[in-house]
């Protein structure tokens, strides 16, 4: 009989299936589709969001203390179950608790409704314009290298572009481009002595 310090056969097999058992479990909830997606649902997590969420990433969702969280994009969380993980077990070393250890999953679902309602993905965004004349007049008569720098290439004396989309909106995006000068971060600012 196989024994591995007091440890039968048996026991092994038992340990590694339940080991199995549980990361299966893991895979499956990874591919978990949000079983409350219902109009209801939206708006009772919008109420959750509101009590739980609000005081960290803003009423609107928009950041505050936290990100914002209406970009479509999440960092943490890729899918709808990455959503729920982060919810309801937070992020270690980071200023997300796990706000909803204590609440059902249909409510943690509820709240994934909702972010989910109030975001569009930026490539479900139709937005005018041509690309490759925007880039010509960043790189060429808009100076815009002079101060910025987009995947490496340019200035580090305003803030790096290359995920800028990523972090304003369209409408943010649009009102920088026609008065860059309005709202200047203090740390982007600069003297000339003369």
């Amino acid at each position: 009989m196989f024994r591995l310090q007091g440890i039968s056969a048996g026991r092994v097999a038992l340990i590694v299936t339940v080991f199995w058992i549980g990361s299966s479990a893991n895979l499956a909830a990874q591919d978990t589709e949000n079983p409350h997606t219902s109009l209801e649902d939206v708006e009772t997590g919008e109420r959750l969001f509101q009590i739980h969420c609000s005081r960290c990433h803003g009423i609107d969702a928009e950041g505050d203390d936290g990100p914002s969280l209406r970009r479509g994009r999440f960092r943490r969380a890729q899918s709808d179950a990455g959503l729920f993980r982060v919810i309801s077990e937070g992020v270690a070393d980071t200023g997300m608790p796990p706000i909803f250890r204590r609440r059902t999953d249909e409510s943690v679902w509820q709240v994934v409704a909702y972010l989910r309602s109030i975001n569009q993905r930026p490539e479900d965004i139709l937005l005018p314009g041509d690309a490759e004349v925007g880039q010509r007049l960043y790189a060429g008569a808009g100076r815009c290298t002079t101060c910025h720098m987009i995947a490496g290439v340019g200035s580090l004396l305003g803030p790096d572009l290359t995920s800028v989309g990523d972090r304003r909106s369209p409408d943010e995006l649009r009102a920088d481009l026609l008065e860059p000068d309005h709202e200047v971060a203090p740390r982007w600012w600069s003297v000339r002595v003369t």
